[in-house]
């Protein structure tokens, strides 16, 4: 058994490379891939690469609404080092092209801009320009002044309540600065909607105006302050005298019935305690109808707390005194 055990230890020892002889190994490996690598370096290539650009403008009153990009393809030949500092622009600065007018200059053609790349490139052979259009917008920039207004139907209310003041928005007004083209397809209202939801209580609350790309556009201020009062309404029934309107003085028409019962909703805070003479019903002897002696009401006013206002019947009987 002894003996097996030797023999077998022997043999594990002669195919299993100590950690020395693993070292030399991988150093090896590296070595012959670095000399790979340089020798490939060496040689010339043909390949595709960027080649950062700039445009050159009188910035002052402009913003760019389509972004010129920030490079071109080009097919290139050239020595594999080359190649490779162009790849990963190691200090290479951009070609700078002038633009003479930015306004009315929506595209420049790769083509028209090769002489300047060969020049630019002077390390390199450039074969042609890949990229076909270099595509940007420049636009003036444009001020004006709008009225802000609430959207007052978005306005998101807890079931049964109701705004019971007027809206009050500081600053009511606003400038906005931007593209031309934007800022004149505007009219001279901005409408701002109420981000809160299910609001239950009165109001008062910073909103942030953020209507468009920040990037093209700027308000000044960049929010408002708006603020209202909302109260819950209540179902409510109470009854009511009606008054009379043009009936004979010596009272020998009278109503059968001289009050109407009335269903509405009012302000919770004022359910309790209201001035009744606030509502106004009329009946007017002058619309007395004659087949079945009744009369329409009329409801002539009501107070503003209240909604919905229905009376429980819009037909009432006359009764006559012998």
């Amino acid at each position: 058994m002894d003996q097996f055990a030797k023999i077998k230890r022997w043999f594990k020892s002669s195919i299993t490379p100590s950690n020395r002889d693993l070292k030399i190994v991988i150093l090896c490996i590296i070595g012959a891939t670095m000399i790979w690598f340089l020798s490939a370096l060496n040689k010339s290539y043909t390949t595709v690469v960027r080649c950062p650009i700039q445009l050159d403008y009188v910035k002052e009153g402009t913003i760019e609404v389509i972004i010129p990009p920030n490079y071109v393809d080009v097919n290139v030949s050239g020595n594999g080092w080359d190649l490779l500092k162009q790849s990963l622009s190691f200090g290479q600065n951009p070609l700078i092209l002038t633009i003479e007018n930015p306004i009315d200059t929506k595209q420049i053609a790769g083509y028209t801009i090769q002489p300047h790349l060969a020049q630019h490139l002077s390390f390199l052979n450039l074969n042609f320009v890949v990229t076909d259009t270099i595509t940007f917008d420049i636009q003036p920039l444009l001020s004006k002044r709008m009225d802000v207004y609430i959207d007052s139907a978005a306005i998101s209310l807890k079931k049964a309540y109701q705004i019971i003041s007027p809206i009050s928005i500081s600053p009511d007004t606003v400038k906005i600065t931007g593209p031309d083209k934007l800022i004149n397809s505007l009219t001279d209202s901005l409408i701002v909607k109420i981000p809160a939801s299910d609001i239950d209580r009165n109001y008062d609350g910073n909103i942030s105006i953020d209507l468009y790309d920040p990037r093209l556009v700027n308000f000044v201020p960049g929010e408002i302050n708006v603020n209202f009062e909302i109260s819950m309404y209540v179902d409510h029934f109470a009854q009511f005298d009606i008054d009379l309107v043009n009936f004979p003085i010596d009272s020998s028409s009278h109503l059968i019935n001289p009050q109407i019962g009335i269903n509405f909703k009012i302000r919770e805070a004022m359910a309790r305690d209201f001035p009744r003479d606030d509502f106004l019903i009329i009946a007017d002897f002058n619309n007395i109808s004659m087949e079945d002696s009744t009369i329409r009401l009329e409801l002539i006013s009501s107070p503003i707390y209240v909604q919905e206002v229905v009376l429980d019947t819009m037909i009432v009987k006359i009764g006559f005194t012998k």
